[in-house]
């Protein structure tokens, strides 16, 4: 067995320099110590900024969209992570830069860059909630340095003596303070967000799963869990809105502008749709997928409800996030768009659009409109969010399938089971095909009954493979009969297209 031993005085000298250090720079510390008592106070109350958060929502907004894409194509959704990762380093730096300086400069520094970054960012946090959060970091911040440097400086730079006592109290404090904030992360973190409201639509659908596909373990579900259901966002944090104080308004070329609280949305005739939802940027194979039921009202009633011109040509959504969408108004009138505000039976849970959100069957996720707060009937077209950074206007959903049984690169057992899910927008799924010769020849799959035409439709078949090292792809073939585009594309700027391959080793 190995062992090392570092000499003690090597070790003082460690520890020594490292005091040193901290004293030198203090900033370095109180930084990060506003940063850890501002993430602590969001893990308790989730609608409380986070300053770099906020910084990195800003950038993200501003960058030209050509740098957003390859951003996106190059790191995925790992993009933000990366955008909020250098926004901690740079508030650290700021620390860092900021020298040696008493208590009271960093709790000031704390509380205006704070205040000003949440002020610059898009999501627009409550003036509560942002004056909350940044007097917290400014707290922590002058305490730790009041701590670290409890003594006075004199003007030749040498430190006046100062009680212990002030020490003692100075420590405590920080520990209680941060003790509080931890336990009551901790505690929300346990208790979780809860068990949201039940809805119940006017008219509403059954999706009840084939026991025989049901049965196959690692196949997808048929309804997506709500908590499993893939989410993408344009920015780091979410709107929190109340559903007391929240409108959608529908304004604009109308002859009744709307003024809609979620009690009115829920009183009017609402259905329930199982719809398909997926991400633009979803790869062949991906699973930025989704399949739910939601609850809401037809859009074409609301507009019909606010007396939308006949001479309107654009329908413009916004979101408390400042995201919008635009699209011509009769694809707004199409029966199928609603305005949601359920999930899977319950409300929305915010990072799915609490309180509502507009949802466009058999268009990509981009369209789908979170925490919508405005409806404007316009005469002028304008583009959308991701339409300003290059991506299709039409967000048409490419037709596609998937394996899900077996997993690419896994040795199975001939004669196998694969099986998976199939989708083609609005447009409905008539068939699904496999072949285990590299697209040289197709066989046709088992269908599980159709949920409903802006649905999934998950498929299986049985399959004799030779030993060795074998390929499957698969194919769908929407309800008119034409089969999904075999030419591989990525995902931007109009989603991606081509056949689904794994490799699988055949025993």
């Amino acid at each position: 067995m190995l062992s090392f031993k570092v000499p003690v005085s090597t070790a003082a000298r460690f520890i020594l320099g490292a005091r040193a250090g901290v004293r030198s720079r203090p900033g370095l510390l109180a930084a990060a110590a506003a940063l850890v008592a501002q993430w602590l106070v969001r893990r308790i109350a989730p609608e409380a900024p986070f300053a770099p958060y906020s910084v990195a929502n800003r950038v993200v907004r501003v960058i030209p969209g050509d740098v957003a894409t390859q951003s996106i194509e190059m790191l995925g959704h790992h993009a933000l992570d990366l955008a909020a990762a250098a926004s901690l380093a740079g508030a650290l730096g700021l620390g860092f830069a900021a020298g040696r300086r008493t208590a009271l400069p960093f709790g000031i520094m704390a509380l205006a860059l704070s205040l000003a970054a949440f002020a610059a960012d898009p999501v627009h946090p409550s003036l509560l909630s942002s004056l909350a959060s940044a007097a917290i970091a400014a707290l922590a911040a002058a305490a730790i340095v009041a701590f670290v440097l409890p003594q006075p400086v004199t003007a030749a730079g040498k430190e006046m003596p100062s009680p212990s006592r002030r020490r003692v109290l100075g420590a405590a404090a920080l520990a209680l303070g941060f003790s509080g904030l931890g336990g009551a992360a901790a505690l929300r973190s346990l208790k979780g967000s809860g068990v949201r409201g039940l809805v119940r639509a006017d008219r509403s659908v059954e999706v009840n799963g084939d026991p025989r596909f049901d049965a196959m373990p690692g196949l997808t579900p048929r309804t997506t869990p709500t908590a499993s259901h893939y989410v993408v966002d344009s920015d780091l944090t979410d709107p929190f809105l109340s559903a007391s104080s929240w409108r959608l308004k529908v304004a604009g070329e109308v002859s009744s502008p709307l003024t809609l609280s979620l009690a009115d949305l829920r009183s009017m005739n609402t259905v329930e749709q199982a719809i398909l939802m997926q991400c633009i940027s979803n790869p062949v194979g991906g699973a930025l997928i989704g399949n739910a039921r939601w609850t809401g009202v037809p859009l074409r009633d609301i507009l019909a409800q606010a007396g939308a011109s006949e001479r309107a040509t654009t329908v413009s959504l916004r979101a408390a996030d400042g995201y919008s969408e635009t699209v011509p108004i009769e694809i707004a009138r199409a029966g199928d768009v609603l305005v949601v505000f359920g999930i899977n039976g319950r409300l929305l849970p915010v990072e799915h659009g609490y309180p509502a959100r507009v949802i466009f069957p058999g268009r990509y996720g981009m369209r789908s409109v979170k925490w919508a707060t405005s409806i404007e009937v316009t005469n002028a077209p304008a583009d959308g969010y991701w339409e300003k950074r290059g991506w299709d206007r039409e967000a048409v959903m490419r037709t596609g399938a998937r394996f899900d049984l077996p997993r690419p690169g896994a040795t199975v057992r001939s004669p196998l089971t694969a099986a998976g899910l199939a989708y083609a927008g609005d447009r409905g799924v008539s068939a699904v095909e496999v072949s285990s010769d590299d697209g040289q020849t197709w066989q046709r799959t088992t269908l599980e009954a159709a949920a409903g035409p802006l649905a999934w439709r998950r498929w299986a078949i049985d399959l004799a493979l030779p030993p060795g090292d074998v390929v499957l792809t698969v194919r769908s073939v929407d309800s008119s009969g034409e089969i999904q585009d075999s030419s591989r594309r990525s995902p931007h700027p109009d989603g991606a297209s081509g056949y689904h391959r794994i490799v699988v080793t055949s025993l």
